[in-house]
């Protein structure tokens, strides 16, 4: 195997995504925060973006390739030059926070768990369309018969 180019991060990285346009997007965490970073195919830096404290560190590429990041409330989608072009916050559960999302068809599906300082509680999925109209929702279950 043959290294084409190499990169030192200066922070600890946390996820990446690979975008349509060949851009290589890396999330980090550091003293200061998360930090999203956006390499070309030389891995030159192409745009850089610092995010709140409660990002998650979880990157999704939608079907039509724009970058999302998910935080504790919700999640943003991000332009080709950083900006944050749209954002959905689903709905507030109580003792419950966003800890994921996938895309199905063209909406997103938040997981929500139990917050870290709150009693365990069952999980659940919020299915919304892109400008925050619910399609639908459940709390799971952990109970053998409804398997």
């Amino acid at each position: 195997m043959h290294i084409a180019v190499s990169r030192e991060l200066r922070d600890s990285l946390t996820d990446i995504a690979l975008l349509p346009t060949g851009e290589l997007v890396s999330l980090s965490s550091s003293a200061e925060g998360m930090q999203l970073d956006a390499y070309d195919a030389d891995l030159a830096v192409s745009w850089s973006r610092k995010l709140g404290a409660h990002a998650l560190g979880l990157l999704c590429v939608d079907s039509g390739g724009t970058l999302w990041v998910v935080d504790r409330a919700g999640a943003s989608a991000i332009s080709r030059h950083g900006e944050i072009a749209s954002r959905v916050e689903p709905p507030v559960f109580s003792d419950l926070e966003v800890a994921a999302l996938a895309f199905v068809e063209d909406d997103l599906v938040f997981a929500y768990q139990h917050q870290s300082d709150a009693e365990p509680d069952l999980p659940a999925l919020v299915r919304l369309t892109r400008n925050g109209t619910v399609r639908g929702s459940s709390r799971l279950t952990s109970s053998p018969s409804d398997v």
